[in-house]
């Protein structure tokens, strides 16, 4: 559990190209929760971004890459806000504040159609369907 942070509860900033796994946890009351930038590979799983001042997960450069799947991102000022490109599966996206999904160009997000999103302001959307194989 990461809570109450001034800043970012994760930031992901890293010189090289690196892969991160973020599984079974919880960020709470932070400025963003999960800020991922350039050169991210990041997946963020069975975990909860609740609660922060701005974006629960941000992918703030256009090379940033993020998988979501099996998380819930409700109560944040905008739930997932993507300048790169994401994949989102069996996730919650709820109650956020602003956006639920806000792409920003040249943003992508793909979802597999499994996720649910609403009662944000405005929701928001994928930009790309995919279907499961």
């Amino acid at each position: 559990t990461i809570h109450h942070c001034y800043d970012f509860g994760i930031s992901l900033v890293p010189k090289v190209l690196s892969r991160v796994f973020i599984e079974r946890t919880s960020v709470t009351g932070c400025g963003d929760g999960i800020a991922a930038n350039s050169n991210t590979v990041a997946v963020i799983k069975d975990s909860t971004v609740c609660g922060n001042l701005g974006a629960g997960v941000l992918a703030g450069t256009n090379t940033a890459w993020i998988s979501i799947q099996h998380t819930t991102v409700t109560d944040n000022h905008i739930g997932f806000d993507c300048a790169g490109k994401a994949c989102i599966s069996e996730s919650t996206f709820a109650a956020n504040h602003a956006d639920g999904l806000k792409v920003r160009v040249p943003g992508v997000i793909k979802s597999f159609g499994d996720n649910y999103i609403f009662s944000n302001k405005p929701d928001g959307a994928p930009t790309v369907l995919k279907l499961k194989k």
